[in-house]
């Protein structure tokens, strides 16, 4: 998955995404804090972020495996593509895997927002 969008390879990426996918975006509070669904949800996602970033990366740093889940430390970066500011920071990713596929996504840019996410879909199973 990581390496589609390494790849600007929006196919490979949906091929990696479960048909109900959940992608909640740690910029939702600035997108109307709406998440991201299924396949025409991370199509939407792809257009948002490729039109508002020029060389947008996201490279794992640390990956922790609590199978079915996953939490991820990230960098994330790019530039500004009307701006040309660079942007550089860690992102902490949620990830659940369902039959080699991303069921759900949730981004934060704090950790404990994202071990709060984590912890909530742990204790309910869901």
């Amino acid at each position: 998955m990581f390496d589609a969008v390494a790849r600007e390879d929006l196919e490979d990426l949906i091929a990696a995404s479960h048909p109900d996918i959940e992608l909640v975006s740690a910029m939702a509070p600035a997108e109307g804090g709406v998440p991201y669904c299924g396949h025409n949800g991370v199509r939407q996602w792809w257009a948002n972020t490729f039109a508002t970033w020029n060389d947008y990366r996201l490279e794992p740093i640390r990956l922790l495996d609590l199978e079915p889940y996953v939490l991820g430390v990230f960098r994330v970066a790019g530039r500004g593509k009307t701006s040309g500011v660079p942007m550089e920071r860690r992102i902490f990713l949620c990830i659940e895997l369902d039959g080699g596929t991303v069921r759900r996504i949730f981004a934060a840019f704090e950790l404990p927002l994202a071990l709060r996410e984590l912890a909530s879909w742990i204790e309910t199973g869901a």
